[in-house]
């Protein structure tokens, strides 16, 4: 294998330490092929010459936090523990992301100007297992730097501060997986990145479960400094 980037090496070491911890069970796990380093600029050169993604800045500090694999996914539940937490995350390289095809609208016979959004949108991160109707992704729309991150929950337009399933995040491509890297992807997490106000009671597991994590958390995972996703999580409650 060959020679792992800095972000490589802390999602390895993160997907492991799942695997490793006791007080979690993973019940799916898959760490695909990894791919050969691609040299400074390879980003951009791929997509400028495209039909349709004329204007649209590919940031080069972007090649810095990819992860050059064909897939990094895992699917788990915490046991023995006072509360049970869940969590799921599926990452792959983030030229194949861009390349895929954008997610449906989540509604039948969408307006004209949400199938657009919908249409510049694509998957960097989902749930496949727990099929909770949760996905992240980025917009790729031109002149916009940085790409905007969106977080789409299928069940958040039952609220009724929101018409719509999408909320975008505060944080770019390489501060999601940052923050990935740290939350593991316990469902919900991605609310501490909006301007979501959890005090709503459609969202009061996400804001128990995310009390717990930040608890809990600190203790199995020591390595990693919690205190920015605290100050998040109490400016939202």
């Amino acid at each position: 294998m060959r020679e792992l980037s800095f972000t490589e090496k802390a999602h390895l070491k993160s997907f492991n330490e799942l695997r490793q911890c006791s007080s979690v069970d993973v019940l799916f796990e898959n760490l695909g092929i990894w791919g050969e380093a691609e040299p400074p600029g390879t980003l951009r050169g791929v997509f400028e010459n495209l039909s349709g993604w004329e204007g649209v800045i590919l940031d080069p500090g972007l090649e810095n936090c990819m992860v050059g694999i064909s897939e990094m996914s895992s699917c788990w539940t915490t046991v023995g523990t006072s509360r049970r937490l869940r969590g799921e995350f599926s990452i792959k390289e983030f030229f194949d992301c861009l390349l895929d095809l954008p997610p449906e609208p989540g509604r039948d016979g969408s307006p004209s100007k949400e199938s657009e959004f919908y249409s510049q949108l694509r998957i960097i991160d989902y749930a496949p297992r727990a099929a909770n109707g949760m996905l992240s992704a980025v917009r790729v729309q031109p002149s916009v730097n940085p790409l905007e991150i969106w977080f789409i929950d299928s069940n958040l337009d039952r609220t009724a501060e929101y018409e719509d399933e999408c909320i975008r995040m505060d944080v770019d491509y390489c501060g999601y997986l940052e923050a990935l890297v740290m939350t593991k992807g316990v469902f919900g997490w991605q609310y501490l990145f909006t301007e979501a106000s959890i005090r709503d009671e459609r969202f009061r597991d996400f804001a128990d479960n995310l009390t717990y994590m930040l608890e809990l958390f600190p203790r199995l995972f020591p390595d990693y400094d919690y205190s920015p996703l605290l100050a998040r999580l109490e400016a939202r409650l």
